[in-house]
Order: structure tokens, then sequence, then C-alpha cells
């Protein structure tokens, strides 16, 4: 009867446990969902990829990707950072108020010939997806 009754207490501080340990994982990734917006939601861009065209080697060129907090918070950007040394990604250092507009620049070196086509990965505070801007051009030799 002893080892029943403590047989049957090890089972419930058991249950017990599963429970408390499944709840808080379910609590802990609803938090995640409702804390993280997606992009779409944070940020609306005028355009995506700007196209360049011919350009000569030797001359950087710089396109502005113009969006607009559409949250009714502060929007901040964490990071801009080009595909590779050649593109140079530049953000607002400053928080983006609701409603207003702001820009990133994206600075593309144009020191080979050739066709090109660079990102820019923006990163949002609190968006778990990144924005991905597009320039592409032909460089051409002098």
């Amino acid at each position: 009867m002893k080892q029943f009754v403590l047989s049957l207490t090890l089972l419930a501080s058991l249950g017990a446990f599963a429970q408390g340990g499944k709840t808080a994982s379910i609590t802990g990734s609803a938090a995640v969902a409702v804390a993280a917006p997606a992009i779409a939601t944070a940020a609306k861009f005028t355009q995506e990829v700007v196209d360049f065209g011919t350009i000569k080697q030797g001359t950087p060129v710089t396109a502005d990707f113009v969006f607009k907090n559409v949250t009714k918070s502060p929007l901040v950007v964490a990071s801009a950072s080009g595909s590779c040394g050649c593109t140079v990604g530049t953000k607002p250092e400053k928080p983006v108020m609701p409603g207003k507009t702001d820009k990133i620049s994206a600075t593309f070196n144009a020191a080979s010939a050739g066709a090109f086509e660079k990102t820019v990965t923006v990163m949002f505070a609190g968006v778990t997806t990144p924005k991905v801007l597009t320039i592409k051009g032909t460089v051409v030799a002098n």
C-alpha cells in the first residue's frame, strides 16, 4: 500500500510538472508571434528595385528607397547591410515617427565593368522578416 501511494504521488508530480512546461512554452510562442509584425504592416516602400541602366566605371551611384512608417509607434531601422563590399546601405539614425517617411540609401561603387545586381537587407526593430532592396544595372569601361 505504501508503494502504491508513493507511485501515485510521483505520477501526480510528474503530470503537474509536464503541464507547467507545456503552458509556458505555448505562452512564450504566442507572445513572440504577437510582438513581431510582418514588414508589410510596419513599413511601406515606394519602390524596392532601382535599375540604374548603364553607368560609367569608377562613378559611384546612389539609390534612395523611400518608406513610410505605417504603424502607430516609432519605427527603428536596426540595420541596412549591403550584399558585398561594393554596396553600402545607409539607414536613418533616429526612429521614424508614425505616418512619417524616411529613406534607406544604397550606394554602389561601380569599380568593375559588367552587369550587376546587388541588394541591401534592411532589418526593423521588432520585425522578424527582413526587407531586401535591389539595385541593378550595367557598368561600362571608360
